[in-house]
């Protein structure tokens, strides 16, 4: 499964679900309620058409947060990468940045 966006946890939920478990099933072994697990599975999808749409694939906080700032899609962001901007912009994180990296690579 490539979802980068996904945490690791959300990645085995969301396998668990495309192989036909129930989200009960799925509470048990992972260790999350019937309901968080439908609330990831429902994200997942979410963000999955969003990517399909031309959004970016990205948590709403910082999909947020580069619209402010005036990046609205995969090139702008790009761009934002190479020249610098991303790393100096207020309220992008390392882990933030990093994550961005492995969705549009970069010259960096």
């Amino acid at each position: 499964m490539n979802k980068p966006y996904l945490s690791d946890r959300d990645k085995k939920v969301v396998e668990l679900r495309e192989s036909g478990k129930t989200f009960m099933e799925i509470s048990n072994i992972v260790g999350i309620s019937g309901n968080f697990a439908k609330a990831i599975c429902d994200k997942a999808k979410r963000m999955e058409e969003d990517s399909r749409c031309g959004f970016l694939p990205l948590p709403i906080r910082l999909r947020n947060l580069l619209h402010r700032n005036h990046i609205n899609d995969v090139n702008e962001l790009k761009n934002a990468l190479n020249n610098g901007k991303l790393k100096r912009m207020n309220g992008i994180g390392n882990k933030s940045y990093q994550r961005i990296k492995e969705l549009v690579g970069g010259d960096e």
